[in-house]
């Protein structure tokens, strides 16, 4: 007759009787069971014999309570757990309530360290990691073809206004007086470009984040949302900008030499070290892949800032390295269509652009629309757009299909692995108010500050590049050394003025302290901190290199600058 055995995942399994003394492997979860020895019995053993009913003592013996046998009072017939006093079965070796031993009482080592944890068996994510996706994708189609259709039209606006900034609106020869550049278009279809891209992108990560949280919650199914393409936008960026963030700590000295020898006329940039620069600097790029599931993790958590600190990617990273070791297997093999379809498509883009072209122009000649050069009019501009953007649109639906359901699947592998290491993650730590800031955070805030600063330097050198162009258009030329000088000026004054008032502002710090959530205030607590303050600050920050191992040491975290001007970095009071 089969035995009954429970396996300690709660699985029970049926064994045959020639098993009986010996170990089998679990259906379920694949470890190791032992079924317990017994005869064949159809109750799996020997039935317990109950002891014979002794002579009961008379009402009027004197020593009634004496001759009661105490043993008669245990039921002979239930096993129960010796710690939590719960029934168990005959072949459970552990409690399935409480997970002791059976026999000994005590907890087993495996079952310790489960409990040591506090949190879901990490053992259980290689085998959830393949079935649970699965099963969601088969619960959510609805998901892909949403997203289908939201690349698709994202995408579309994409290669149609990258082809108007980058080939329809750039003259052959712009040096052409008659076909002149037209600068005000070239930006229109530019910008437009960079919208659409970024949309492109954020709309999976708009989805990613939201699987990802689902997950966390436990849920099985994601209840209908609409994708916001401005939200899109800024994650697409986001996404974009999150390995320069992380590997920040690299390349900012990098360029900061390489910018101090080329200004001191020690370094002369050629074709050949540009590519050098290019090549290095996409690898440094490429290094915190390898730990992006454990990005997404935090992107999705409370707390998003430790996904770009470079300390926390790469620690949780090597915390969690079986998963993200599976995590990169799922993927891989998930995105294997998708991936055999736009590698080749990407490494022969100039190919393929041509041959679109030419199935364009084919497809033109059919409508009975002449195209030759010289007899190209209006209906064949207007036959050629509508069956161009027809072209773009299928095969950007083609591509869509591709990725989306593959990248719906590893959306929820990412929210399993998010689920099954969220201790090893951190996801769980909580941070209070009032505390000071450690050296990563605020390296964190000082690189979306450089990024900012940047930004409005660029915008002005832009300006001031357009008006030296009409400076020399109307044969002005001694104004040029006048715009250059201002540009440069400009350039000093924007971080002072930047640091200065925002330190000093009822902001109670720059922006990219806000946006990590940590602010400045003076030893006594107070914020905002003075304008002579902030002053000592800006001009402290020349001991930064220094001041970053001096703050390791201390108690309150303070920097060189920070105690030249009697000011220290808090975390901010939490919004829950």
């Amino acid at each position: 007759m089969p035995v009954k055995v429970r396996c300690e995942c709660g699985a029970g399994i049926s064994a045959p009787d020639a098993a009986r003394g010996k170990v089998i492997k679990c259906r379920k979860c694949g470890e190791p069971v032992r079924v317990p020895k017994g005869s064949s019995s159809g109750d799996g053993g020997k039935p317990r014999r109950k002891k014979a009913a002794g002579p009961r003592p008379s009402v009027d013996d004197d020593d009634f309570f004496s001759a009661l046998d105490l043993e008669r009072g245990e039921d002979q017939d239930v096993r129960i757990c010796p710690k939590c006093a719960v029934e168990v079965d005959e072949e459970d070796i552990e409690c399935p309530n409480c997970g002791v031993d059976i026999e000994t009482g005590v907890l087993s080592q495996k079952q310790k360290k489960k409990r040591k944890r506090k949190g879901p068996d990490i053992d259980l994510f290689p085998k959830v990691v393949w079935s649970g996706p699965t099963e969601f994708l088969k619960k959510n189609k609805s998901l892909a073809l949403r997203l289908i259709g939201a690349f698709s039209l994202y995408a579309t606006i994409f290669c149609v206004s990258l082809f108007m900034a980058a080939d329809y609106c750039i003259p052959e020869d712009t040096s052409n007086p008659d076909t002149p550049l037209k600068v005000p278009v070239v930006v229109f279809w530019g910008f437009l470009t960079a919208l659409s891209g970024g949309a492109s992108m954020g709309c999976f990560w708009q989805l990613f984040i939201l699987i990802i949280q689902a997950t966390m919650e436990e849920q099985d199914s994601l209840d209908r949302f609409n994708f916001d393409f401005f939200v899109g936008v800024a994650l697409g960026f986001k996404i974009l900008l999150w390995p320069l963030a992380v590997m920040g700590v690299v390349w900012i000295p990098v360029a900061a030499v390489v910018g101090l020898l080329v200004a001191m006329g020690n370094l002369t940039l050629g074709d050949s070290e540009i590519q050098i620069l290019a090549i290095v600097g996409g690898i440094v790029y490429l290094i915190p892949l390898w730990a992006f599931p454990v990005a997404m993790s935090h992107m999705a958590a409370r707390y998003t800032y430790r996904a770009y600190i470079p300390y926390d990617v790469f620690r949780f990273g090597l915390a969690s390295m079986k998963g993200v070791c599976h995590w990169w297997l799922v993927t891989c093999c998930a995105m294997l269509p998708a991936i055999l379809v736009i590698v080749p498509l990407g490494i022969f883009y100039k190919r393929v652009y041509a041959e679109l072209g030419n199935a364009l122009l084919k497809l033109v000649e059919l409508c009975g629309i002449a195209t030759e050069v010289e007899s190209r009019g209006f209906m064949f501009s207007m036959a050629a757009a509508g069956i161009g953007i027809v072209l773009i649109i299928v095969s950007i639906a083609i591509v869509a299909v591709l990725l989306a359901f593959s990248a719906v699947f590893v959306m929820r592998a990412t929210g399993l692995f998010s689920y099954y290491f969220q201790k090893d993650l951190g996801l769980g730590d909580r941070r209070e108010e009032n505390v000071p800031a450690g050296f990563w955070v605020r390296y964190l805030a000082l690189m979306i500050d450089i990024l900012l600063v940047s930004i409005f330097i660029g915008i002005v050198w832009a300006m001031i590049l357009g008006m030296r162009e009409v400076v020399i258009y109307l044969e002005m030329d001694g104004m040029v050394s006048t715009l250059n000088s201002v540009g440069q000026l400009v350039s000093i004054l924007i971080p002072v003025v930047y640091f200065v008032f925002t330190e000093s502002s009822p902001g109670r710090g720059t922006m990219g302290m806000n946006s990590v959530g940590i602010m400045i205030t003076d030893m006594e607590g107070n914020s905002p901190i003075e304008r002579g303050a902030a002053v000592t600050r800006l001009f402290g920050r020349l001991t930064l290199i220094v001041g970053a191992f001096t703050m390791s040491n201390d108690p309150e975290k303070q920097t060189i600058h920070d105690k030249m001007s009697k000011t220290r970095v808090i975390w901010r009071k939490l919004n829950v």
